[in-house]
């Protein structure tokens, strides 16, 4: 059975990815902006990987195939890379000779040209390596590599105001690590609610008090001048996301379905850059791009949705899940 309250949060998550990417009040309010775009908006990809992690978790530990799983992300993710490799590389055509055709190779394979999908990249490398781990119903050590890789991030990104020695030479690898440093506890996190779901609670004071804290390191950081990073790495994330995609499985109930919603986040995710790309070069104000590629990210979203409802339900679909009728 699925969880309404999910599915209608992650169509919420995705909404905030915009506002991430679409840089809302940066220029009319640095206050508004550490709060809003750089603060609570901050929550929407960390609470993704947990829930991700979650559901993950309930089919590998019930020995359950997820190569159907795998195989889906890969082809939607082969579809989108290839829209976005066309729509991006064209933008940058003219400097195409001075790129490193391994390093743009590997972009491609890691963010894609528009440098959005190390999402996708991160859950799948992720996922893959924890099945053998999560098979033997191991959650804690995954848990505790994951708050390790993340505390490296923060010290890497958001802190990296504090002074520490570079023991390598930076580049393409010590990015694809922090790509994967992004997810690796949240997805870990996920597998370790769903195990012990029944001994953990979070209520919506808890919730509030979690983005109380994001909002006020988010504000410390960005307006005291310590951090001009802008990533996902916060510490008060380690405890507010989980928090929050445990409330929500602790209440499923709504009166409507949310199950298109919830379908629809993957592909506002996936899309979105590329309209308000398009309409970042047809309009000047942010503050009319926005609310354009919200809606026609949505738009085309459901339209997706609907149409593979439609292909579920034909004859052909039919005979194809049961070939021996």
């Amino acid at each position: 059975m699925r969880n309404r309250r999910i599915d209608l949060a992650r169509f919420v998550f995705a909404l905030l990815v915009i506002v991430i990417h679409s840089h809302l009040f940066e220029a009319e309010s640095p206050v508004t902006a550490s709060l809003i775009t750089d603060g609570i908006a901050r929550i929407a990809v960390p609470s993704f990987f947990v829930i991700s992690g979650y559901y993950f978790y309930g089919s590998v530990s019930r020995g359950k195939s997820v190569r159907k799983y795998f195989r889906k992300i890969l082809l939607m993710y082969a579809v989108y890379e290839a829209l976005d490799l066309v729509f991006f590389t064209m933008a940058i055509f003219p400097d195409f000779p001075r790129v490193n055709p391994a390093l743009f190779v590997w972009r491609i394979i890691t963010q894609g040209m528009g440098g959005i999908y190390w999402y996708i990249f991160a859950l799948v490398v992720i996922e893959i390596a924890l099945i053998p781990v999560w098979r033997k119903g191991y959650t804690i050590i995954p848990l505790a590599a994951g708050f390790v890789l993340y505390i490296w991030l923060l010290l890497r990104s958001s802190y990296s105001f504090i002074p520490l020695p570079r023991l390598y030479r930076e580049g393409y690898i010590d990015d694809t690590v922090m790509i994967l440093a992004k997810g690796a506890f949240f997805i870990a996190a996920g597998g370790a609610i769903h195990k012990y779901e029944q001994r953990l609670k979070s209520s919506g004071a808890l919730v509030i008090a979690g983005v109380l804290l994001l909002l006020t390191e988010s504000a410390i950081l960005h307006l005291g001048g310590l951090s001009e990073d802008t990533g996902d790495a916060y510490i008060s994330l380690i405890f507010a996301a989980p928090a929050l995609v445990l409330w929500l499985l602790s209440n499923p109930g709504l009166r409507f379905d949310t199950q298109i919603p919830g379908r629809m986040s993957f592909h506002i995710y996936m899309m979105h850059l590329m309209i308000y790309a398009l309409a970042s070069s047809a309009i000047s104000s942010v503050w009319a791009v926005f609310p354009v590629t919200v809606f026609l990210s949505a738009a085309i979203s459901y339209m997706i949705c609907r149409v593979q409802d439609a292909a579920r339900r034909s004859p052909g679909a039919a005979r194809i899940k049961n070939p021996e009728k």
